[in-house]
């Protein structure tokens, strides 16, 4: 979550890279997490990061989105 001020900074596309860069360092294979269909930014955060966007079973207002990290080249979770 970030602060309502501080959002369109870029700081959300830098704590999603650091993330994504820790989970591959300490051997986590997937990321994975819940996303509400109306945060149509994180939504297109998360496509742009190679997450795959899906519909929970359980609730079709809230996106499930998945990152196979341990498959990512360096190069991309460095970038």
């Amino acid at each position: 979550m970030v602060r309502s001020d501080l959002k369109g900074t870029g700081l959300g596309w830098a704590l999603m890279k650091l993330i994504i860069r820790y989970a591959k360092a300490d051997g986590i294979e997937v990321i994975k997490g819940e996303v509400l269909k109306e945060n149509t930014s994180m939504i297109s955060m998360c496509q742009a990061l190679g997450f795959t966007i899906g519909t929970s079973p359980e609730d079709p207002g809230i996106a499930l989105v998945t990152l196979p990290v341990a498959g990512l080249p360096e190069e991309e979770v460095n970038a």
